[in-house]
């Protein structure tokens, strides 16, 4: 993710990587499965491996692009930075709004309110030791709606 923002690739999921890089779609059919229960299915196995499976050879990829712009330090100081914040706070680092696929908030208002609530719920995850999209689903806090109530809610009639 890191490397993909630094390069300005306009989309930065491991997913939109591998399609973009060699052509690979991943299916997500797993992806919030309920992962805390065991013993895992075979279609978990098979998620779980296909979501690895190409991680050298797309790291070797973008470390090439990087040293091509000159760009490879900042990434590797950038990752230094983030592996000595714990999960929490990497999480808070990179943004919320980074899970929204790019529906941000028009207004600084609307931002403020969806990132602290993207923390609250990343807070409550690190807490209780559960994936943060079972405390609620990015796609409900971006629905704006769900989260900034209208202006007469907040200062009354």
């Amino acid at each position: 993710m890191i490397a993909s923002r630094v390069l300005g690739r306009p989309e930065i999921g491991l997913q939109a990587l591998l399609r973009t890089e060699f052509g690979i779609a991943l299916a997500k059919d797993s992806q919030k499965d309920d992962w805390s229960r065991r013993p895992l299915t075979p279609t978990q196995e098979a998620y779980a491996l296909a979501d690895v499976a190409h991680l050298i050879p797309l790291h070797d990829r973008l470390v090439a692009a990087l040293e091509e712009v000159g760009r490879l330090e900042w990434v590797r100081e950038e990752c230094a930075a983030v592996a000595a914040l714990g999960a929490g706070a990497a999480r808070a680092r990179r943004g919320g709004l980074a899970e929204g696929q790019g529906r941000a908030p028009a207004s600084r208002r609307q931002q403020a309110v969806l990132q602290a609530v993207f923390a609250w719920r990343d807070a409550i995850a690190d807490r209780t030791d559960v994936p943060a999209f079972k405390i609620v689903s990015s796609e409900t806090l971006m629905d704006s709606r769900s989260v900034i109530p209208p202006p007469w809610r907040i200062c009354g009639p």
